[in-house]
Protein backbone atom coordinates (compact mmCIF):
# COMPACT_ATOMS: atom_id res chain seq x y z
CA UNK A 1 0.00 0.00 0.00
CA UNK A 2 1.48 3.30 -0.85
CA UNK A 3 2.12 5.57 1.48
CA UNK A 4 0.37 9.27 1.87
CA UNK A 5 2.24 12.31 2.71
CA UNK A 6 0.10 13.90 5.44
CA UNK A 7 -1.51 17.38 4.68
CA UNK A 8 0.39 19.03 7.48
CA UNK A 9 3.83 18.01 6.43
CA UNK A 10 3.60 19.49 3.15
CA UNK A 11 6.28 22.56 2.75
CA UNK A 12 4.47 26.08 3.01
CA UNK A 13 5.23 28.42 -0.26
CA UNK A 14 8.26 30.25 0.03
CA UNK A 15 8.00 33.90 -0.83
CA UNK A 16 11.35 35.08 -2.20
CA UNK A 17 9.83 39.25 -2.45
CA UNK A 18 8.06 38.98 -5.80
CA UNK A 19 3.94 38.22 -6.32
CA UNK A 20 3.21 38.98 -2.90
CA UNK A 21 -0.57 38.80 -3.37
CA UNK A 22 -0.54 35.51 -4.46
CA UNK A 23 1.73 34.23 -1.58
CA UNK A 24 -0.46 35.73 0.76
CA UNK A 25 -3.30 33.73 -0.78
CA UNK A 26 -1.71 30.34 -0.36
CA UNK A 27 -0.06 31.58 2.76
CA UNK A 28 -3.25 31.86 4.33
CA UNK A 29 -4.43 28.90 2.85
CA UNK A 30 -1.74 26.86 4.46
CA UNK A 31 -2.10 28.39 8.00
CA UNK A 32 -5.64 27.99 7.97
CA UNK A 33 -5.57 23.70 7.01
CA UNK A 34 -2.33 23.44 9.83
CA UNK A 35 -5.04 25.54 12.27
CA UNK A 36 -2.62 28.12 12.69
CA UNK A 37 -4.27 31.28 11.40
CA UNK A 38 -5.83 32.42 14.64
CA UNK A 39 -2.47 33.10 16.21
CA UNK A 40 -1.63 34.95 12.65
CA UNK A 41 -5.10 36.66 12.69
CA UNK A 42 -5.75 37.70 16.34
CA UNK A 43 -1.94 37.49 17.84
CA UNK A 44 -3.76 36.29 21.21
CA UNK A 45 -2.34 36.99 24.37
CA UNK A 46 -1.64 33.35 26.51
CA UNK A 47 -2.70 33.86 29.92
CA UNK A 48 -0.50 32.32 32.59
CA UNK A 49 -1.93 28.96 34.61
CA UNK A 50 -3.80 29.63 37.28
CA UNK A 51 -2.66 28.10 40.62
CA UNK A 52 -4.62 24.99 40.52
CA UNK A 53 -5.10 24.60 36.96
CA UNK A 54 -7.61 21.43 35.88
CA UNK A 55 -6.18 19.24 32.90
CA UNK A 56 -8.38 21.29 30.23
CA UNK A 57 -6.90 25.04 31.13
CA UNK A 58 -3.45 22.79 30.78
CA UNK A 59 -4.48 21.51 27.49
CA UNK A 60 -5.76 25.32 26.23
CA UNK A 61 -3.00 26.88 27.74
CA UNK A 62 -0.22 24.17 25.53
CA UNK A 63 -2.02 24.15 22.90
CA UNK A 64 -2.87 28.28 22.67
CA UNK A 65 1.39 28.18 22.97
CA UNK A 66 1.54 25.73 20.50
CA UNK A 67 -0.16 27.09 17.73
CA UNK A 68 1.92 30.93 18.33
CA UNK A 69 5.18 28.83 18.15
CA UNK A 70 4.35 27.21 15.17
CA UNK A 71 2.80 29.73 13.04
CA UNK A 72 6.43 31.91 13.98
CA UNK A 73 7.62 28.98 12.69
CA UNK A 74 6.32 28.30 9.39
CA UNK A 75 6.54 32.09 8.58
CA UNK A 76 10.29 31.42 9.27
CA UNK A 77 10.02 28.44 6.82
CA UNK A 78 7.84 30.34 4.28
CA UNK A 79 10.60 33.09 3.36
CA UNK A 80 14.08 33.49 1.15
CA UNK A 81 17.14 33.75 3.45
CA UNK A 82 17.23 36.98 2.76
CA UNK A 83 13.94 37.76 3.77
CA UNK A 84 14.16 35.68 6.88
CA UNK A 85 17.06 38.29 8.05
CA UNK A 86 14.65 40.98 8.10
CA UNK A 87 12.17 39.34 10.27
CA UNK A 88 14.08 37.31 12.57
CA UNK A 89 14.13 39.31 15.93
CA UNK A 90 10.32 39.32 15.49
CA UNK A 91 8.51 37.83 18.45
CA UNK A 92 4.95 36.47 17.20
CA UNK A 93 3.49 35.27 14.05
CA UNK A 94 1.02 38.25 13.75
CA UNK A 95 3.77 40.98 14.06
CA UNK A 96 5.91 39.01 11.04
CA UNK A 97 2.72 39.11 8.38
CA UNK A 98 1.71 42.92 9.15
CA UNK A 99 5.27 43.59 8.39
CA UNK A 100 5.63 41.64 5.25
CA UNK A 101 1.77 43.15 4.30
CA UNK A 102 3.53 46.63 4.88
CA UNK A 103 6.90 46.39 2.95
CA UNK A 104 5.91 44.60 -0.13
CA UNK A 105 2.02 45.12 -0.71
CA UNK A 106 2.64 48.90 -0.90
CA UNK A 107 5.30 48.30 -3.12
CA UNK A 108 3.17 46.01 -5.96
CA UNK A 109 0.91 48.81 -5.57
CA UNK A 110 3.31 51.54 -6.87
CA UNK A 111 4.71 49.23 -9.47
CA UNK A 112 0.97 48.00 -10.66
CA UNK A 113 0.70 51.94 -11.50
CA UNK A 114 3.92 52.20 -13.26
CA UNK A 115 2.45 49.55 -15.25
CA UNK A 116 -0.78 50.74 -15.88
CA UNK A 117 0.93 53.82 -16.86
CA UNK A 118 2.93 52.45 -19.04
CA UNK A 119 -0.54 50.60 -21.01
CA UNK A 120 -1.93 53.84 -21.01
CA UNK A 121 1.46 55.15 -22.70
CA UNK A 122 1.25 52.43 -24.85
CA UNK A 123 -2.01 52.47 -26.48
CA UNK A 124 -1.75 56.31 -26.66
CA UNK A 125 1.39 56.06 -28.99
CA UNK A 126 0.91 57.74 -32.48
CA UNK A 127 3.06 58.04 -35.07
CA UNK A 128 4.16 61.18 -36.30
CA UNK A 129 4.08 62.77 -39.74
CA UNK A 130 8.34 63.29 -39.18
CA UNK A 131 8.76 59.76 -37.88
CA UNK A 132 9.44 56.37 -39.76
CA UNK A 133 8.11 53.23 -39.66
CA UNK A 134 11.34 51.49 -37.87
CA UNK A 135 12.11 54.61 -35.55
CA UNK A 136 8.05 53.89 -34.20
CA UNK A 137 8.68 50.05 -34.13
CA UNK A 138 11.78 50.99 -31.91
CA UNK A 139 9.60 53.41 -29.29
CA UNK A 140 6.72 50.54 -29.27
CA UNK A 141 9.02 47.37 -28.44
CA UNK A 142 10.93 49.94 -25.91
CA UNK A 143 7.34 50.16 -23.99
CA UNK A 144 7.07 46.80 -24.34
CA UNK A 145 10.30 45.72 -22.65
CA UNK A 146 9.63 48.21 -19.79
CA UNK A 147 6.50 46.82 -19.11
CA UNK A 148 8.25 43.04 -19.10
CA UNK A 149 10.60 44.45 -17.04
CA UNK A 150 7.92 46.00 -14.56
CA UNK A 151 5.21 43.05 -14.60
CA UNK A 152 8.00 40.33 -14.12
CA UNK A 153 8.08 41.48 -10.07
CA UNK A 154 4.43 42.80 -9.70
CA UNK A 155 1.68 40.04 -10.60
CA UNK A 156 1.14 36.25 -11.79
CA UNK A 157 1.90 35.23 -15.00
CA UNK A 158 -1.48 34.59 -16.80
CA UNK A 159 -2.03 38.24 -15.54
CA UNK A 160 1.02 39.64 -16.87
CA UNK A 161 0.52 37.76 -20.02
CA UNK A 162 -3.03 39.39 -20.50
CA UNK A 163 -1.91 42.66 -19.79
CA UNK A 164 1.00 42.55 -22.39
CA UNK A 165 -0.58 40.23 -25.05
CA UNK A 166 -3.78 42.71 -25.30
CA UNK A 167 -2.04 45.96 -25.58
CA UNK A 168 0.82 44.70 -27.94
CA UNK A 169 -1.77 43.49 -30.37
CA UNK A 170 -3.70 46.15 -30.63
CA UNK A 171 -1.06 47.92 -31.17
CA UNK A 172 0.35 45.53 -33.97
CA UNK A 173 -2.78 46.06 -35.43
CA UNK A 174 -2.69 49.92 -35.33
CA UNK A 175 1.16 49.30 -37.02
CA UNK A 176 -0.13 47.40 -39.96
CA UNK A 177 -2.61 50.09 -40.63
CA UNK A 178 -0.20 52.87 -40.64
CA UNK A 179 3.18 53.26 -43.34
CA UNK A 180 4.91 56.13 -45.65
CA UNK A 181 3.69 57.37 -48.96
CA UNK A 182 0.80 55.48 -49.87
CA UNK A 183 0.95 52.59 -48.06
CA UNK A 184 -1.64 54.15 -46.15
CA UNK A 185 -3.67 50.01 -45.52
CA UNK A 186 -2.82 47.10 -43.87
CA UNK A 187 0.57 45.98 -45.52
CA UNK A 188 -0.67 42.68 -47.57
CA UNK A 189 2.45 40.58 -46.11
CA UNK A 190 1.07 40.64 -42.29
CA UNK A 191 -2.38 41.12 -42.77
CA UNK A 192 -3.14 37.12 -42.50
CA UNK A 193 -1.24 37.61 -38.77
CA UNK A 194 -2.80 40.75 -38.14
CA UNK A 195 -6.20 39.31 -38.73
CA UNK A 196 -5.95 36.32 -36.22
CA UNK A 197 -4.15 38.12 -33.89
CA UNK A 198 -7.48 40.68 -33.86
CA UNK A 199 -9.81 37.83 -33.03
CA UNK A 200 -8.03 37.40 -29.48
CA UNK A 201 -8.04 40.72 -28.30
CA UNK A 202 -10.67 39.88 -25.31
CA UNK A 203 -8.36 36.64 -24.30
CA UNK A 204 -4.78 37.34 -24.88
CA UNK A 205 -2.04 34.83 -23.76
CA UNK A 206 1.11 34.28 -23.90
CA UNK A 207 0.93 32.40 -27.08
CA UNK A 208 -0.40 35.74 -28.47
CA UNK A 209 1.94 38.05 -26.82
CA UNK A 210 5.02 35.94 -28.71
CA UNK A 211 2.98 35.97 -31.75
CA UNK A 212 2.29 39.57 -31.13
CA UNK A 213 5.87 40.71 -30.86
CA UNK A 214 7.31 38.72 -33.79
CA UNK A 215 4.88 40.67 -36.32
CA UNK A 216 6.70 43.72 -35.01
CA UNK A 217 10.18 42.39 -35.09
CA UNK A 218 9.13 41.35 -38.86
CA UNK A 219 7.54 44.94 -39.38
CA UNK A 220 11.35 46.69 -37.75
CA UNK A 221 13.07 44.39 -40.07
CA UNK A 222 11.14 45.19 -43.31
CA UNK A 223 10.68 48.89 -42.94
CA UNK A 224 11.87 49.14 -46.20
CA UNK A 225 9.80 47.16 -47.76
CA UNK A 226 6.99 48.62 -50.09
CA UNK A 227 4.46 47.31 -53.25
CA UNK A 228 6.53 48.10 -56.72
CA UNK A 229 3.48 49.63 -59.15
CA UNK A 230 5.57 49.14 -62.58
CA UNK A 231 3.91 51.09 -66.07
CA UNK A 232 1.84 48.46 -67.76
CA UNK A 233 0.64 49.26 -71.29
CA UNK A 234 -1.58 46.01 -70.61
CA UNK A 235 -4.28 46.76 -67.63
CA UNK A 236 -4.72 43.26 -67.12
CA UNK A 237 -7.67 43.26 -64.45
CA UNK A 238 -7.29 39.91 -62.36
CA UNK A 239 -8.02 38.53 -59.32
CA UNK A 240 -6.98 35.60 -56.70
CA UNK A 241 -9.41 33.54 -54.35
CA UNK A 242 -8.27 31.10 -52.05
CA UNK A 243 -9.36 29.56 -48.66
CA UNK A 244 -8.39 27.11 -45.94
CA UNK A 245 -10.63 24.57 -44.45
CA UNK A 246 -11.46 24.92 -41.08
CA UNK A 247 -8.86 26.45 -39.84
CA UNK A 248 -10.11 28.43 -36.34
CA UNK A 249 -10.22 25.77 -34.49
CA UNK A 250 -11.89 27.69 -32.03
CA UNK A 251 -15.30 27.93 -33.97
CA UNK A 252 -13.98 25.66 -37.10
CA UNK A 253 -14.78 28.40 -39.45
CA UNK A 254 -12.55 29.12 -42.57
CA UNK A 255 -10.48 31.74 -43.55
CA UNK A 256 -11.71 33.86 -46.83
CA UNK A 257 -8.45 35.72 -48.80
CA UNK A 258 -8.40 37.79 -52.18
CA UNK A 259 -5.97 40.18 -53.95
CA UNK A 260 -6.45 41.93 -57.28
CA UNK A 261 -4.40 43.59 -59.33
CA UNK A 262 -3.38 45.73 -62.93
CA UNK A 263 -0.66 43.76 -64.41
CA UNK A 264 1.92 44.89 -61.41
CA UNK A 265 1.55 45.23 -58.02
CA UNK A 266 -1.76 43.91 -55.93
CA UNK A 267 -3.44 47.03 -54.89
CA UNK A 268 -7.20 45.34 -53.41
CA UNK A 269 -6.47 42.28 -51.02
CA UNK A 270 -8.41 40.68 -47.90
CA UNK A 271 -8.69 38.18 -45.47
CA UNK A 272 -11.77 37.71 -43.79
CA UNK A 273 -12.96 34.45 -41.17
CA UNK A 274 -15.98 33.28 -42.61
CA UNK A 275 -19.45 33.99 -41.01
CA UNK A 276 -20.61 30.10 -41.75
CA UNK A 277 -19.25 26.91 -41.18
CA UNK A 278 -18.17 25.28 -44.04
CA UNK A 279 -18.82 21.95 -44.49
CA UNK A 280 -16.25 20.68 -47.33
CA UNK A 281 -13.28 22.45 -48.82
CA UNK A 282 -15.68 23.06 -51.90
CA UNK A 283 -17.81 25.16 -49.43
CA UNK A 284 -15.42 27.47 -48.29
CA UNK A 285 -13.88 27.79 -51.60
CA UNK A 286 -17.21 28.95 -52.85
CA UNK A 287 -17.71 31.17 -50.46
CA UNK A 288 -14.37 32.50 -50.91
CA UNK A 289 -14.87 32.82 -54.40
CA UNK A 290 -18.18 34.65 -53.53
CA UNK A 291 -17.09 37.29 -51.80
CA UNK A 292 -13.66 38.26 -54.16
CA UNK A 293 -16.26 37.87 -57.28
CA UNK A 294 -18.60 41.05 -55.21
CA UNK A 295 -15.23 42.94 -54.81
CA UNK A 296 -14.42 42.85 -58.29
CA UNK A 297 -17.48 44.02 -59.55
CA UNK A 298 -17.47 46.94 -57.18
CA UNK A 299 -13.50 46.84 -58.70
CA UNK A 300 -15.03 46.96 -62.03
CA UNK A 301 -17.79 50.21 -61.10
CA UNK A 302 -14.55 51.94 -59.78
CA UNK A 303 -12.68 51.80 -62.87
CA UNK A 304 -14.88 52.80 -65.30
CA UNK A 305 -15.52 55.92 -63.47
CA UNK A 306 -11.74 56.35 -64.12
CA UNK A 307 -12.44 55.86 -67.71
CA UNK A 308 -10.46 52.51 -67.35
CA UNK A 309 -13.67 50.46 -68.33
CA UNK A 310 -12.74 46.75 -68.74
CA UNK A 311 -14.52 45.21 -71.79
CA UNK A 312 -13.96 41.16 -71.05
CA UNK A 313 -15.07 39.44 -67.80
CA UNK A 314 -12.52 39.41 -64.85
CA UNK A 315 -10.63 36.49 -64.64
CA UNK A 316 -10.85 35.32 -60.92
CA UNK A 317 -8.10 32.32 -60.47
CA UNK A 318 -9.77 29.82 -57.90
CA UNK A 319 -7.47 26.19 -57.40
CA UNK A 320 -10.74 24.62 -56.42
CA UNK A 321 -11.91 22.65 -59.42
CA UNK A 322 -15.23 21.57 -57.68
CA UNK A 323 -15.82 25.22 -56.69
CA UNK A 324 -15.91 26.20 -60.23
CA UNK A 325 -17.84 23.12 -61.16
CA UNK A 326 -20.31 24.26 -58.33
CA UNK A 327 -20.69 28.23 -59.82
CA UNK A 328 -20.81 27.01 -63.92
CA UNK A 329 -23.77 24.18 -62.80
CA UNK A 330 -27.15 25.85 -63.01
CA UNK A 331 -28.50 22.55 -61.67
CA UNK A 332 -29.24 22.67 -57.61
CA UNK A 333 -28.84 19.35 -56.23
CA UNK A 334 -28.20 17.10 -53.00
CA UNK A 335 -24.30 18.04 -52.59
CA UNK A 336 -24.76 21.61 -52.59
CA UNK A 337 -28.39 22.06 -50.98
CA UNK A 338 -26.99 23.22 -47.80
CA UNK A 339 -25.31 26.42 -49.40
CA UNK A 340 -27.07 29.84 -48.65
CA UNK A 341 -29.09 30.84 -51.04
CA UNK A 342 -27.18 33.78 -51.31
CA UNK A 343 -24.09 32.50 -52.38
CA UNK A 344 -25.46 31.42 -55.45
CA UNK A 345 -25.88 34.92 -57.34
CA UNK A 346 -22.55 33.67 -58.55
CA UNK A 347 -23.91 31.74 -61.26
CA UNK A 348 -25.37 34.98 -62.87
CA UNK A 349 -22.20 36.97 -62.63
CA UNK A 350 -20.87 34.37 -64.28
CA UNK A 351 -24.14 34.11 -67.08
CA UNK A 352 -23.93 38.24 -67.27
CA UNK A 353 -19.73 37.89 -68.36
CA UNK A 354 -18.48 40.27 -66.07
CA UNK A 355 -16.49 38.15 -63.86
CA UNK A 356 -14.92 34.38 -64.91
CA UNK A 357 -13.80 32.06 -62.26
CA UNK A 358 -10.46 30.07 -63.94
CA UNK A 359 -8.47 27.14 -62.36
CA UNK A 360 -4.98 27.70 -61.18
CA UNK A 361 -2.28 25.04 -59.18
CA UNK A 362 -1.90 25.90 -55.82
CA UNK A 363 1.73 27.13 -56.13
CA UNK A 364 0.70 29.75 -57.84
CA UNK A 365 -2.52 30.99 -55.82
CA UNK A 366 -1.23 34.03 -54.79
CA UNK A 367 -4.29 34.62 -52.29
CA UNK A 368 -2.41 31.56 -50.36
CA UNK A 369 -0.68 34.16 -48.03
CA UNK A 370 -3.96 35.52 -46.49
CA UNK A 371 -5.48 32.41 -45.65
CA UNK A 372 -2.81 30.66 -42.87
CA UNK A 373 0.52 30.38 -42.16
CA UNK A 374 3.22 29.41 -44.63
CA UNK A 375 6.62 27.89 -44.52
CA UNK A 376 9.74 30.66 -45.59
CA UNK A 377 10.31 29.95 -48.82
CA UNK A 378 6.32 29.50 -49.80
CA UNK A 379 6.24 33.27 -48.06
CA UNK A 380 8.71 34.99 -49.59
CA UNK A 381 8.17 33.20 -53.25
CA UNK A 382 4.15 34.99 -52.89
CA UNK A 383 5.01 38.23 -51.32
CA UNK A 384 7.56 39.02 -54.67
CA UNK A 385 4.51 37.73 -56.94
CA UNK A 386 2.40 40.27 -54.94
CA UNK A 387 5.23 42.92 -55.77
CA UNK A 388 6.25 43.47 -52.53
CA UNK A 389 9.95 44.69 -52.88
CA UNK A 390 12.78 46.82 -51.19
CA UNK A 391 12.27 50.55 -52.31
Amino acid sequence: MDSETPFTALAPPVFNGDNYHVWAVRMEAHLEANDLWEAVEEDYEVLPLPDNPTLAQLRNHKERKARKSKARASLFAAVSPAIFTRIMTMKSAFEIWNFLKNEYEGDERIKGMQVLNLVREFEMQKMKESETIKEYADKLLSIVNKKLLTLATVVEETTKNFLLADTVAKRVIHLSSVGEDLMLTTRPDILHAVSVLSRFLHCASELHLKAAKRVLRYVKGTVDHGILFQQNQDFQFLGFSDSDWAGSYDDMKSTSGYCFTLGSGVFSWSSKKQEIVAQSTAEAEFIAATAAVNQALWLRKLLADLHMEQKESTKVFVDNLAAIAIANNPVFHGKTKHFSIKLFFLRDVQKDGAVCLKYCKTENQLADIFTKALPRSKFEFLIEKLGISTH
